[in-house]
């Protein structure tokens, strides 16, 4: 049986160690030893289409044959004609090759986004997504990449053989064999490759036209799903005129097409973002924010003004797009003044949160200096005083001084990334914090709590100690250990103690949820049009508003009443392509409070889905039952209700009233209270799941399923 999953990550001090080891170079697939160096014939100036054969000025290599101009389908790069849709070089590029990313190792290019793996029915060769069946760089390539064949200039590759010309209603385009009835990059196109339309990323192309995914509608320009959307819920057809649908009014959601009552909680991805805004209560003491031009702290209780002139940087990660501040150096960052330092001194005494949403810059590894994202004095070193948020060795630290000798404290969080793939991160959250006697820290989805630092012992934190130093935003007050390769979005300080849940759910207000385990972060298209490392919450999702198995959403919300009394359900909206491939003891709901869990799980595919409760004490009580027929692609409401009268959880499915599992009596102790500040919440899935598709998740201060839904 799936024991509950823990929430606290414990702190790992990694060291690696190693050297490189020389061998003969072995060039990858598509490429040629030429002179010592490995040389793409299919794109290389000096060695196009064989070695030692360049191209003149004036000319670059295309499809291994020197020409004027890039084919169609191509961009020229650096004097190399490149594919925006596979080339993980140059991913994404416009036509004038600018606005592209640089997919980080490990990732691949396909159809223009930086992603882990590639699609079904393509290749990973030399980090490009390709259909060997008519990629003519590759033409023929097993699914190892090898045995391939770069095909001769002024030929194409037709089903996995180089030929002269493609076959039937295929066409060349781009150095490859499209078919415009169904390609998404040339959906329509004619003979000459013009005339075609690149489906948005919501559609596909059937019968030389984008269309939107089984499931959903055209309405307006976007694909919606009918059965959650609340603008048309219930739509149908032309989702025109009475085919409209309904408009949900604001305190309604749309449930299977209709309009009911919105449940305490319902969260639900949209195909469509818009910058989330953090909405302040009586517990934020600072929401500082960068427009463009200046720090801007909306509260009224503090002033920053420039020290020299930090950089502005506009980086697209919303429509419309957000600046941050940046890099900083030792004459460029932002102070307050000391009527601020008066302020933070006196509110970030006891119990406080700091986060930051922040670029991060490279690790400084161990020799380096520190990179400071915001300081309240200098907490480093003995008779200092303060506290600050920084990049440290290979760890983000939440640094902090009391007044006891040697006083110097941390909390530092060690990521599973390397310093390429932290710094090619640009919507990154970092908080830290005190609570009572105890600090934490918190990056991205990874926790960790305080440790002794400076030769002193291991204890409870004392007393505050103040520095003398005002605060600063990208440096010290001296202008030392500088962000200079980072930038600033925006910073809140709250007076909410620093647990682990309250840290996740400041950055779940500010951002609209986080996924957890984002140590390789999704891959978005930003307002600028180029591909961006952001956060969960930025993860662009499918028509209808599903996330994948392995995407998982912390939502700040709670219950509205104490569930020991009115009982509580919680339940998910989802579906798969084939239910079969969810793996045994799969969790795709789970809520945590502390060392209490609950979960709703797969034990078995199609015979058996659980709910359970449990804590670290491995206190268990399930229920396990047949769940409705799971055909394929088929989707199903499951819901978890708890009632306080017999203390019993009951899972139902698909609005039934009757329950299809039933556990034995719970102790209101190891069921969470998911009205409790201190719970988190979130689908939990493994890779195996990789085809569950998590449409809504809801909750409701109620042990009705009637009324839930």
């Amino acid at each position: 049986m799936r024991k509950a999953i823990p929430f606290l990550s414990t702190l790992t001090l990694l060291f690696a160690a190693g050297c490189p080891t020389s061998k003969t170079q072995d060039c990858g697939a598509g490429s040629q030893l030429c002179g010592g160096t490995c040389a793409e014939l299919i794109s290389d100036n000096l060695n196009c289409g064989a070695c030692g054969q360049a191209c003149v000025a004036g000319e670059v290599c295309s499809a291994g044959s020197c020409q004027v101009s890039c084919q169609p389908g191509l961009v020229n790069c650096g004097g190399k004609c490149v594919d925006p849709l596979s080339d993980p070089r140059y991913c994404g590029v416009d036509a004038t090759c600018s606005l592209n990313s640089t997919c980080a190792p490990g990732n691949v290019c396909n159809q223009g986004v930086c992603q882990l793996s590639c699609q079904a029915g393509l290749v990973n060769c030399a980090g490009k997504c390709i259909d060997p069946a008519w990629d003519r760089s590759f033409c023929g390539a097993d699914g190892s990449c090898s045995g391939g064949a770069i095909c001769a200039a002024g030929s194409v590759c037709n089903a996995g053989t180089c030929a002269l010309s493609c076959p039937g209603a295929r066409y060349g385009c781009g150095g490859k064999c499209i078919d415009p009835a169904s390609d998404p990059n040339y959906c329509g196109a004619q003979a000459d490759c013009t005339g075609g339309a690149v489906c948005g990323a919501d559609q596909a192309c059937g019968a030389g036209a984008c269309v939107c995914p089984a499931g959903t509608l055209i309405c307006g320009t976007a694909c919606v799903d009918p059965l959650l959307d609340p603008q048309h819920c219930g739509a149908t057809g032309d989702c025109a005129g009475a085919n409209g649908g309904m408009a949900c009014s604001g305190d309604e959601t749309c449930s299977v097409g209709q309009c009911v009552a919105r449940p305490d909680i319902d969260w639900r991805p949209a195909s469509s973002l818009a910058p989330p805004h953090f909405v302040e209560s009586p517990t934020t003491l600072v929401h500082i924010v960068f427009d463009g031009t200046n720090m801007v702290d909306s509260t009224g209780h503090t002033t920053w003004t420039k020290v020299g002139a930090p950089a502005v940087h506009a980086v697209g990660m919303w429509t419309p797009t957000q600046s941050y501040s940046g890099p900083f150096s030792s004459t460029a960052y932002w102070m307050t003044n000391v009527a601020g330092k008066t302020y933070l001194d006196a509110n970030t005494a006891g119990d406080f949160i700091v986060c930051a949403r922040y670029k991060p810059g490279h690790h400084p590894g161990w020799s380096s200096p520190n990179k400071i994202v915001i300081a309240n004095g200098n907490p480093e070193g003995s008779g200092q005083g303060g506290w600050s948020l920084m990049q440290m060795h290979e760890a983000f630290c939440f640094h902090y001084h009391d007044s006891s000798p040697s006083g110097e404290w941390m909390a530092p969080f060690v990521p599973q990334a390397d310093t390429e793939t932290v710094f090619s991160q640009e919507w990154t959250w970092q908080c830290g914090g005190r609570d009572g006697t105890v600090l934490r820290e918190l990056w991205e989805s990874g926790s960790a709590e305080h440790m002794a630092n400076g030769g002193q012992p291991m204890g409870p934190i004392g007393t505050f100690k103040p520095s003398s130093d005002l605060p600063t935003i990208g440096a010290y007050a001296d202008g030392s250990s500088a962000l200079f390769d980072g930038g600033v979005y925006e910073i809140i300080i709250s007076s909410e103690p620093a647990t682990t849940g309250n840290m996740f759910r400041t950055v779940a207000r500010a951002s609209g949820g986080i996924r957890a385990g984002n140590h390789a972060p999704a891959q978005v298209v930003g307002a600028d049009g180029a591909v961006h490392a952001g956060a969960p919450s930025t993860v662009l999702v499918q028509p209808g508003g599903h996330i994948l198995a392995n995407q998982r959403i912390w939502v700040p919300d709670v219950l509205q009443h104490d569930p020991t009394s009115t009982g509580e359900c919680y339940g998910l909206v989802a579906s798969s392509l084939d239910w079969l491939t969810i793996g045994p003891s799969d969790a795709v709901l789970t809520w945590s409070l502390e060392n209490a869990s609950s979960q709703a799980f797969w034990e078995d595919a199609v015979h058996s889905q659980c709910v359970n409760a449990s804590t670290s004490g491995d206190e268990m009580y399930y229920a396990c039952g047949a769940p409705p027929s799971l055909a394929a692609g088929s989707r199903h409401t499951f819901l978890n209700c708890f009632d306080p009268s017999d203390r019993i959880m009951r899972m139902y499915a698909d609005g039934s009233a009757t329950p299809f599992a039933t556990s034995a009596t719970v102790p209101l102790t190891v069921f969470p209270r998911l009205d409790d500040p201190q719970s988190v919440f979130g689908p939990s899935t493994s890779s195996s799941s990789a085809s569950l598709k998590i449409h809504r998740v809801f909750a409701c201060s109620t042990a009705d399923p009637t009324v839930c839904r």
